[in-house]
């Protein structure tokens, strides 16, 4: 992992340690400090990889990160990243980017969702990632980089892989 991913990884463990323990799952015996099952039940991935989750040692992809936040009433953006409130925003109809990150972001998105077939998926997987990103406050290079661990995240689990292009090609330079 780089040391940017790295930090990441380390500052999400210590909101999702906290968090944990805050819904009653501390424990004394765990390294981590909280009990596995429960997180790794939500997250639909082994208590192995729960644990790394805990430690700071792995980050989730973007499925298994809104599967945790929504199971802790969070926001993904906050869990991951921290910038925005614990709990989402009163009115979550609203969302509001800048004509360049939505851009930025139509185009980082288009490399993983080119069939007809997938309109809703694609529809439903813009609207989410506007929603979590209207939620933080940070520079434009931080929220080029969410975009693209989503965009990575979402090619990973595309059950066509067709395209023929890696995760890094999609990325808008202009």
């Amino acid at each position: 992992m780089t040391l940017v991913r790295t930090q990441l990884a380390h500052a999400f463990a210590e909101r999702l340690v906290g968090l944990l323990q805050a819904k009653g799952l501390a424990s004394q015996y765990a390294k981590g400090g909280v009990v596995l099952r429960p997180l790794a039940k939500a997250a639909g991935c082994s208590v192995q990889m729960a644990r790394k989750y805990t430690l700071g040692l792995s980050l989730p992809d973007y499925i298994s990160l809104e599967k945790i936040a929504s199971w802790l009433e969070v926001s993904p953006a906050w869990l991951i990243y921290g910038e925005s409130p614990v709990k989402a925003i009163e009115d979550e109809s609203h969302i509001s980017l800048d004509k360049p990150t939505l851009n930025y972001l139509l185009h980082a998105i288009f490399a993983v969702f080119v069939t007809k077939s997938d309109k809703t998926g694609l529809v439903d997987f813009i609207i989410d990632i506007m929603s979590d990103l209207t939620h933080v406050k940070a520079d434009t290079a931080t929220i080029h980089k969410m975009i693209d661990i989503a965009v990575s995240s979402a090619y990973r689990f595309k059950s066509q892989p067709e395209i023929g292009m890696e995760p890094a090609n999609y990325v808008n330079k202009g």
